[in-house]
């Protein structure tokens, strides 16, 4: 091998097998060695341009280098900048390397990079593989990221529309010819926040598909699969009763999924909701959950304001209350509350029998029901000022047992308890009529003034139960189609 000595400018080409310009290179000063490599060390001051079908792709610069012309190979060090020709990648890194692949460049030790509106924060270690719009297929920018690999502490990911911090290990691979991003995250935990869709996912491991969802954006949720502790806090604002209200959903679970093509959230193990969403309101547990997010309008875009929530399990629950209402839900197997209009919601209940449990702690009733199947509509308005939400009428069938409690004045005027105590194969509540009735063979007992002193117990094919206005406090009893009473 031939040594040269020191020269004051270096200027280099790499060509193709078929004569197209592959990169130049120029250092103020450097050692040559020709020979079978064509090397060239201790270069200083460099500045490398990468070319694409004859057009300049990319710019590198740094303090010092090495280089191989016969193997078409350069190796960058210290103060390493690389910026594209149309200025939409960006990267400072300590090194830097290019092979005979047209268009690609290794990156490790990275600082800080900007690639197609995605800053990347630093990382301990870190590798990126860069590939011309030719190579990838994509027409939105002359040079893509095709792949990026990081580790370290606290690294971060931030665009316009999400931003990802708490990454201890993340890669940032292209799809579809770059048209979508697949980004998946480690961290103790990661945290992504799409921060103009009120939508926060924290994790240990964040396996996600970024691209469009409407048209203009380029990194909103396509796909997610998140596990580890996962959390998901949705917020927004939905008009109620005339008045514009707040909400904020939080799930908590093992694990979820995401499509934005299903416009769906899944999650499983140890779901919990806490919602103040008016379509759901409440607290639920279960086994698994699913929230159906509303369609977004011809044009329009998705906030991720639920649709549908139900939850599935061995013993799913629920409860909610405000104001002098409190509702809840225990031993079902199936609930499912969905939105039907900007004042009334549905909520469906299946289990072997669930119990549905309504208080009034200030009026001391209570109003239980056991049975395999219910239903109710929740209503939201507003009552003394105040924006409550009341489940307005109830239907309860496949063989219904209830338990009402609550205070009746005795004939010394002081609070006595009372019980009634129904079985019945089907029933229904209206609260605008305070009217419950229950049909199929009724059997009602009980301690309540209303059935005589005393209490009775009677039979009838149905019977119709009369109370105060937002209170279970009995008011009458009519028995329909020949009653008994003893």
């Amino acid at each position: 091998m031939e040594i040269g000595g020191r020269m004051k400018t270096l200027s280099l080409h790499a060509t193709s097998s078929d004569g197209e310009k592959l990169w130049s290179l120029s250092a103020s000063s450097a050692t040559g060695s020709v020979g079978d490599s064509g090397g060239y060390g201790q270069l200083s001051d460099v500045e490398v341009v990468l070319f694409d079908e004859d057009q300049p792709l990319v710019t590198v610069t740094a303090d010092s280098g090495d280089a191989e012309e016969t193997n078409r190979v350069f190796r960058l060090r210290g103060n390493v900048r690389a910026v594209s020709s149309d200025g939409r990648v960006s990267l400072r890194c300590d090194r830097i390397s290019g092979s005979q692949k047209k268009g690609e460049l290794v990156a490790e030790d990275i600082r800080e990079a900007n690639v197609n509106g995605m800053r990347i924060g630093p990382s301990k270690k870190g590798v990126a593989l860069f590939a011309s719009e030719s190579n990838m297929k994509a027409s939105s920018t002359a040079l893509v990221l095709a792949s990026l690999l990081v580790t370290g502490q606290d690294i971060w990911f931030e665009t316009d529309e999400i931003k990802v911090v708490g990454v201890t290990k993340g890669s940032l691979k292209m799809q579809e010819g770059g048209k979508n991003r697949l980004l998946v995250v480690e961290g103790s935990p990661v945290i992504a926040t799409w921060k103009q869709r009120g939508v926060t996912v924290q994790g240990k491991k964040l396996d996600t598909v970024l691209g469009s969802t409407d048209g203009s954006e380029q990194y909103g949720l396509l796909e997610g699969k998140f596990t580890g502790g996962i959390r998901v806090e949705m917020t927004g604002s939905e008009r109620t009763a005339n008045q514009p209200a707040n909400w904020k959903m939080v799930l908590a679970s093992r694990e979820a999924e995401f499509s934005a093509q299903t416009q769906r959230l899944v999650a499983s193990g140890g779901v919990s909701v806490d919602s103040s969403h008016p379509s759901a309101p409440g607290k639920f547990s279960s086994d698994t959950a699913t929230i159906e997010f509303m369609k977004a309008e011809s044009g329009g875009r998705t906030d991720y304001s639920p649709q549908t929530m139900s939850a599935d399990g061995k013993n799913v629950t629920y409860e909610y209350s405000e104001g002098d209402h409190e509702y809840s839900l225990t031993n079902a197997t199936h609930v499912e509350m969905t939105y039907v209009s900007t004042a009334y919601d549905r909520l469906t209940a299946r289990g072997a029998p669930m119990r549905f449990t309504s208080r009034n702690p200030k009026e001391k009733s209570k109003f239980v029901v056991a049975c395999p199947n219910f239903a109710a509509d929740g209503k939201r308005t507003v009552q003394d000022g105040k924006k409550v939400y009341v489940l307005s009428s109830w239907q309860m069938s496949g063989g219904v047992r209830i338990t009402v409690e609550g205070e009746a004045e005795d004939e010394k005027g002081q609070p006595k308890p009372w019980t009634l105590n129904i079985d019945c194969p089907t029933a229904s509540f209206n609260e605008s009529m305070s009217e419950l009735k229950l049909k199929g063979g009724v059997t009602i007992s009980g301690s309540h003034p209303v059935l005589g002193p005393g209490g009775a117990k009677a039979f009838a094919p149905q019977v119709t139960l009369g109370f105060s206005p937002d209170t279970y406090e009995l008011r009458s009893v009519e028995f329909s189609g020949g009653a008994q009473r003893r």
